[in-house]
Formats: C-alpha cells, structure tokens, sequence
C-alpha cells in the first residue's frame, strides 16, 4: 500500500513538473501567476474588455516579449482601430513576425470583411506560412520549445458586420486549427458591442477568457483585470486591479497588475506611485482608447452613407451625452445648470475633451463653450459627433431642446496655444425657449 502511494504520488509530481515545462510566459509576470503558470500550447483564449482598458497594451506587451524569446508571432489585423498596434508592427524588424492585414485589404476591397469563407481561407493560407516557419526555425536552431503564437486583432468587425453563426464558424475553425497546430491563439474582444448569449457562445469557443473591466469611482477611473475561465487549470475567478502607465524614459506603456512582486526598483517605483493613489492623465485630452478608433467608429457610417451616417453619428452621440449627465447626476445629485457644469467636467476627465463654459446667459438662451481635443480627430465627422454629444447632454442637464448649434475652430485660441497636439473648437449654442421646449 505504501509503495503504491509513493509511486502515484511520485507520478503525479512529474506530470505536475511536465505541465509547468509546458507552460509560455505571457511576459507579464502577474498575469502569468493569475493564469496559473501562463499559456498553454494548443489553447485558443479570449481577451474580453470594456472600452479603453487597455488590452491592445497587453496584446504589445506579450508580442513584443515572445518575439524577443524567437518565437513566431502570427498577427491577424480585421480592426481599423487597431493602428496602435500596426504602429508597433512598423517598428519590429522581424522575420519571425508574420502579418495578415485584412484591414489594407479592406481599403481596396471592402467586400472582404464580410465574407466569411474568404476570411476563412485567408486564415488558413497565413497559418499554414507560420506553422511552415516554426518547423523552419526548431530544426535550425534545434529547438523545439519555440512556440507560435497568433494573435486575432480584434473580433470587433466580425460581430458588427456578420450574422452570430458566421461568427461562431470562424472561432470554431480557429479553434481546430490552434489544437491541430498546437499554437497559442490570443483573441480581442469588445464586449460591448455584443449580447450576453453571443458572448457566451464566444466565451464557451476559448480554454481561457482574461476580462478587462473599467469602472468609475466618482471622476476616478478603476481597472480590473480578471480570469473567468482557464480550462484544466483554474477553477476560482481571481480578481486583481491594474493601471496602464507610459513609461517616457523606454517610450512604452506598461500593463502593471497592483500583486507585483518586487523583484525590481522599477516594479517597487510603480507600486509606490499606485499606494500614492496618483491618476496618470495625458497632457491632450482624449477618449480613453486611441484616437484611431473613435475616428474609426465615426467614419465607418458616414463613408458608407454621408446622410444615413450623419443621422447615426449625432444619434449615438445624443446617446452618450445623455449617459454621461444620467451617472453625474446619480453620482452628485445635482440638477440643472449644476449638473452641467459637472457634466462638463467629468466628461472631461473621462477624456471625451477638455470643455470650458465660456458665456452662459439661460435667459437670452445663449451657451458658448470652448471644447479641446487631440488634432488627430477627424474635423469633418468630429463635428456632426460634437452636435449629437451637447444635444443629448443639454436635453438631460438643462431639459431645453436645442434652436441650433454653430461648431467653428477657434483660430485665436489655436495660435495661442503652446500645445501643438490640439485641437480648440468654439460651439455657439441658441437653446430652444421654455414655451417651445414641447415643439422640440
């Protein structure tokens, strides 16, 4: 009986040390611990976030290290607000860096993101060029722990532009030829944009699912990262909180999960600054997401249709400025032209630009603002968003219906400033009167 135990128990060890060998770092030591050791070969994982939590950092990081390790890294670009990462991509000198860019594609044939078999067999074509390189490369360097990794950037476009089977049959494929291929797929994910049974379909396609969650407390963002779902390996979900930081010195944001060890000054520095409670926030302000994709999400309507875009972009727009004064309001209690002002101001920090109340006479139904943003904003398109954005805002706070609205660059305030990353609107405002607030 004691024998047999030591040889089960021996047996167990080695597998267990067989499974450790197995595992790949992610290259952020954290989210290595949090997914039990790291990535598995052969598993397909999901990378699901709100908007703006920062996973195409993420996604930089753990490319940019496994390249650095030699090992093949497959990026599949569909999303055109991914240009962070094609910044990244333009930097790297590479050959184990292969590239299917459905985004380029797109420009010159627009029909391509919407066809799923030719999607499926472009997939396919680029999988089959790396899986002929890993061989390459393990036989020349006789080492078979190189591994290759693929990253789909993001599924955005598929969710937005086919039908939920379409969808579920491209994962599905992916998957099969991520276990045939023993490879590590990374999928991105806004799950905004999508159902809760789509996203469980989605969920229940991946051995892994990390979830990056943004909240607000009061005008202070909070980042959760958190493992839902790690087959084989994990069973509890493990929360942890995280701030994303640029680092000027390397040029570099940094992914920095709050359990850090220290196990270096740099590490000790960043968990010092997290304890201080400090907010890092860009000196331009800007959507919490890259300037590509608030462009993006804005030019895909109006280039498709310029009068149906138009209706879309200020609807949408409407939308948000609504939000934003119903969670000020429920956070403050204020109403009226309190609420606006604070409106205002939490919008600003939540990056949606820098707006400043310039003249405000209520009686004569006059509002004036000035309203600061990143230059690269698309002035065209920016401008019919702006429209929808101070509508459903001033509806909500102020409960007057707009006459019309006059958005003009401030050429004054844009010579003046030092800043040469922005952008300064003037936006003349004429309310609707109290007695024709029912006719709006």
């Amino acid at each position: 009986m004691g024998e047999h135990l030591e040889k089960a128990l021996a047996d167990a060890t080695l597998r267990r040390k067989k499974i450790t060998r197995s595992f790949t770092s992610s290259g952020i030591r954290e989210l290595d611990e949090m997914l039990g050791g790291g990535f598995l070969p052969g598993t397909q994982n999901l990378i699901q976030q709100d908007l703006g939590s920062g996973g195409e950092i993420i996604l930089s990081r753990i490319i940019e290290l496994e390249l650095s390790l030699s090992n093949i890294v497959l990026l599949i670009l569909t999303d055109p607000t991914a240009a962070f990462l094609e910044g990244l991509i333009n930097k790297l000198d590479t050959e184990n860096l292969l590239v299917l860019n459905l985004v380029a594609e797109s420009r010159k044939n627009s029909d391509v993101i919407f066809d799923k078999h030719e999607i499926s067999l472009k997939i396919r074509h680029i999988r089959k060029k790396a899986t002929e390189l890993l061989i390459k490369k393990r036989e020349e360097f006789g080492d078979d722990d190189i591994q290759l990794f693929t990253f789909l950037v993001s599924l955005n476009p598929f969710v937005l532009n086919l039908s939920d089977d379409k969808v579920t049959m491209i994962l599905y494929d992916n998957l099969l030829q991520c276990i045939d291929q023993n490879s590590i797929d990374i999928i991105l994910l806004n799950k905004a944009i999508l159902s809760a049974e789509m996203n469980a379909r989605i969920q229940s396609l991946c051995h892994g699912v990390i979830d990056l969650r943004s909240y607000f407390e009061g005008v202070q963002k909070k980042n959760e990262i958190r493992i839902l779902k790690m087959i084989g390996r994990y069973y509890d979900v493990k929360i942890e909180p995280y701030v994303i930081a640029f680092d000027e010195t390397r040029n570099k944001y940094d992914f920095i999960i709050k359990s850090a060890f220290l196990t270096s000054f740099e590490t000790f520095r960043n968990l010092l600054t997290w304890n201080k409670g400090s907010i890092a926030l860009s000196k331009v302000p800007y959507v919490m997401a890259p300037v590509s994709y608030l462009n993006a999400l804005l030019e895909m309507p109006y280039n498709v249709n310029p009068k149906k875009g138009k209706d879309e972009i200020i609807e949408k727009a409407r939308g948000i400025g609504r939000r934003l004064a119903i969670m000020v309001e429920k956070l403050y209690f204020v109403e009226n032209i309190a609420l606006f002002k604070s409106t205002l101001q939490t919008a600003s920090l939540l990056g949606w630009g820098n707006a400043k109340i310039e003249i405000i006479e209520l009686e004569e139904h006059l509002l004036e603002l000035t309203h600061i943003v990143h230059k690269k904003f698309n002035q065209e398109v920016y401008e019919i968003f702006l429209d929808g954005y101070y509508r459903g805002m001033i509806k909500r706070t102020l409960n007057r219906g707009i006459r019309y609205i006059k958005i003009f660059i401030d050429d004054e305030q844009n010579n003046e400033s030092s800043n040469g990353n922005t952008m300064t609107y003037r936006i003349r405002i004429r309310l609707v009167r109290y007695q024709d607030d029912n006719e709006f």
